[in-house]
């Protein structure tokens, strides 16, 4: 293994590999707008997705029915059960 790393080190498609990966990262990062706005996750508990109804948006999850399996059937403000 060591050997044939060696032995590629001084190759024309290394140099060049090499060349991209160093150069290409700094020309990709040069519109830093985002492209999406905002993501919409759904069912993910890592997300902990409907905690949000201390920010202006319409996406709210703090009226029936979000959170009818929970407990005396209130609202849970989640979007998920989970």
């Amino acid at each position: 293994m060591h050997r044939y790393v060696i032995a590629l080190s001084g190759s024309k498609e290394c140099k060049r590999s090499l060349r991209y990966l160093l150069v290409f990262p700094v020309y990709s990062n040069k519109d830093s707008n985002p492209q999406v706005p905002c993501f919409f996750i759904f069912g993910d508990s890592l997300a902990d997705n409907g905690n949000n109804n201390h920010l202006a948006t319409i996406a709210k999850a703090n009226y029936h029915p979000f959170g009818i399996d929970f407990l005396n059937r209130t609202d849970t403000r989640r979007f998920t059960d989970g």
